[in-house]
Order: structure tokens, then C-alpha cells, then sequence
């Protein structure tokens, strides 16, 4: 016990030394969450929208109000010719542009279908399609109106056959910074603990201070203990500061039991931390550390643990992989803690699974270190 506290005395002092660890440990994780949390979002806000209105009556004008009352569109104005909307379109001064007919007006008064043209730039999938949603959506919204009001108009009460209450749970303003920042707590946790372990091993190593401790009384686990628990205390509390900065600027908010997300949180550094020292174990260059925690842990974190895209809509074989991604479990079970509140019964699973990662990631990095380095 004396041996392991005095490697954990020293990685400590190490770690306060070295201003690229504190660097990667402390600067890093806030400078993502501001980026990440501010820039990224599902929500479409200010759209830019224009309208060819041949129609010009006060109907047309009404109905072209009603995309101003929404976050989603920046109203811009009025074009004169349909010759326009490429030029538009393809300097990005529009994703959308509506195109009235002339007999808009007439149509309506005489009960028949007036079609307005929506002209949406496809080039980003994303924006396209949540544009048309809204667009389709607020032209039903306004049809249903004018239905409403002759069918008052004539004296005759309107039939609502069937109507729907929505309720939101969880997630009641569809914000999708609330449904993002518990992945992105786990994509800035996994780069933080792998790279910051991966460096520690192999610099004691290019300092040639690891032969010291191949012939000291050390055993491979009293020194894999003595240099992951400091980085097991500070990634923990980089976990916390994540997540106080996710409630005093985005208005995050815990649903669970905090003992057992600070219980998840611990689980899933300490699994990250043992993949770092096998990534240290193997690689024999700071620099070849850095490159391969780096690929280990941010493109997975990213692509494949359903942090950005959806699993279910994955290939086969990309689903397959996400299986060998812890922050595919760390997140899932985060977010039904987080957003939904749920108990240990609703993950318990996933809790299994980042135990069994963390336990096989450390027991290898044992035994890698042991051969190498005490020829055991």
C-alpha cells in the first residue's frame, strides 16, 4: 500500500508538472462543451425563406405571415421572378423559397385546392427535410383554419372527428441540447481519460524513468493502481465540471439519483482510464499514444455510440462494432438517468457491460506492462 501511494504522490506531482496533461485534462473538455453545446443542434433555426407571390392579395400576404411567427424561418422578403430562385438557391440565401400561384386567392373563395410551390435546396439532407416538415406542416395548419372558418361561416358546426393532446415527457420543450449533451459528456470524457492515460506510461518510459521502477519492489498492478487513480479522481471531477457547466448553461437538469449517475460516472472513467494504459502499454512514442487514443476514442465516441446517429439506422456491420464501444453503453444509460429519470433496472445491462470492459481493458494492461517491463 505504501509503494502504490507513493506512484500515486508522484503521477500526481507529475500531472501538475506537466501543463500538456492539465492542458488535455482541463482545457480541453471546457473548450468542447462551449463549442459543441452552442453550435450544435438538431433544432432548425433561421432558415432563410423567400416568396414569389404572383397571388398579391391580402390572403397570399396572410398566409406568408404565418412562417414569420417561427424560430425556424428568417423571412427575408419578396422576389419578382422566378428566374431568381436559382441564383437564391445556390448562393445560400435561401433554403427555401415559395412560389404562390396567381389565382391563390380565387381558388380558396371558390372552395377549390389552391397549390403553393415550396422550391427547398436538397444540397444538406438534414436542413432540407426539416424545412419541408415545417413548411408542410404550417400550410395543413392554415387549410384547417380556412376550413374552420367557412364551415362557421355557412352556420354549420364544425365536426372534429378525432383530435390529439400531445404531452411531451422528459424533454417538453424538444430541445436538442438536453438530448445531446449527456453524449456529449461521454465523447469529451472518453478523449480526455484515454489520451491523458495513454501519455503516462509511455513517458516514463521515453524519460527512462521506467527501468527505475522495473527494479523496484513494484508489482505491474501496484503500479497500474498507482497511475490510474489520480486520473480516475480527476477525470471524475472533469465529469462534474461537465456537468455543472451543462446546468448553468444549457439548463440541464437530472432526473435520476445523483449517487447513481456519480456511481455511472466513475464506472465509465475508470473503463476509459484502462483503455488508455493499454494503449500506453503498446505504443512506444508519446506521439504514436497520442494518435492511437485519439483514434480509439473520439471517432468511436462520435460516429458509433449513437451520440449524433441514430444505431438503429446504421449498416449491419457498423452496428456490430458499436458493440465494442463503451460510450455506446455509457450514454444509454445516461441519457434514461438523466433525461427520463429511470432506476438501475432500466440499465443495470449496460452497467454490466462497461464493468466487464473496464475489468478486461485493466487485467491486459497488467499483463502487457508485466511482460515488457518486468519480464514476467
Amino acid at each position: 500500500m505504501t509503494r502504490t501511494r507513493a506512484i500515486i504522490q508522484k503521477e500526481v506531482r507529475q500531472i501538475i508538472r506537466d501543463p500538456k496533461s492539465l492542458g488535455v485534462i482541463l482545457v480541453l473538455p471546457a473548450l468542447i462543451l462551449v463549442l459543441y453545446g452552442y453550435g450544435l443542434s438538431f433544432d432548425p433555426k433561421n432558415l432563410p425563406l423567400w416568396a414569389l407571390d404572383y397571388s398579391q392579395t391580402a390572403r397570399s400576404r396572410d398566409y406568408v405571415a404565418q412562417f414569420t411567427h417561427l424560430d425556424a424561418f428568417d423571412f427575408r422578403g419578396y422576389l419578382e421572378d422566378r428566374a431568381q430562385i436559382p441564383w437564391y438557391l445556390s448562393t445560400r440565401r435561401a433554403v427555401a423559397v415559395l412560389v404562390i400561384p396567381p389565382d391563390f386567392s380565387e381558388r380558396i373563395e371558390r372552395g377549390e385546392t389552391a397549390v403553393v410551390q415550396a422550391v427547398i435546396d436538397g444540397s444538406n439532407s438534414s436542413i432540407a427535410s426539416q424545412a419541408l416538415a415545417y413548411l408542410e406542416g404550417i400550410s395543413r395548419a392554415y387549410s384547417a383554419s380556412i376550413q374552420a372558418a367557412e364551415i362557421t361561416r355557412r352556420g354549420i358546426d364544425p365536426l372534429h372527428a378525432m383530435g390529439m393532446e400531445p404531452r411531451v415527457w422528459y424533454n417538453p420543450d424538444l430541445k436538442s441540447a438536453r438530448f445531446l449533451l449527456p453524449g456529449l459528456m461521454g465523447y469529451i470524457l472518453a478523449i480526455v481519460c484515454v489520451v491523458a492515460t495513454a501519455l503516462s506510461v509511455v513517458r516514463e518510459r521515453e524519460r527512462g524513468t521506467m527501468e527505475q521502477l522495473a527494479v523496484s519492489p513494484l508489482s505491474p498492478a501496484e503500479l497500474i493502481i498507482g497511475k490510474a487513480v489520480p486520473y480516475i479522481v480527476v477525470a471524475f471531477l472533469t465529469g462534474l465540471l461537465i456537468l455543472t457547466t451543462g446546468m448553468v448553461l444549457f439548463d440541464l437538469r437530472v432526473q435520476g439519483d445523483l449517487w447513481l449517475l456519480f456511481i455511472l460516472l466513475l464506472i465509465y472513467t475508470t473503463c476509459n482510464l484502462g483503455l488508455g494504459l493499454l494503449i500506453s502499454s503498446i505504443a512506444d512514442s508519446q506521439q504514436s499514444a497520442f494518435q492511437a487514443a485519439l483514434l480509439v476514442s473520439l471517432l468511436p465516441s462520435m460516429i458509433l455510440s449513437g451520440f449524433i446517429y441514430p444505431i438503429s439506422s446504421m449498416p449491419v456491420v457498423l452496428r456490430g462494432i458499436t458493440y465494442l464501444v463503451p460510450a455506446r453503453y455509457f450514454l444509454s444509460a445516461l441519457r434514461d438517468l438523466m433525461l427520463r429519470g429511470a432506476g438501475l433496472e432500466a440499465f443495470w445491462g449496460q452497467i454490466v457491460l462497461l464493468l466487464l470492459f473496464t475489468g478486461l481493458t485493466l487485467t491486459i494492461s497488467t499483463l502487457r506492462i508485466r511482460k515488457r517491463l518486468f519480464g514476467l
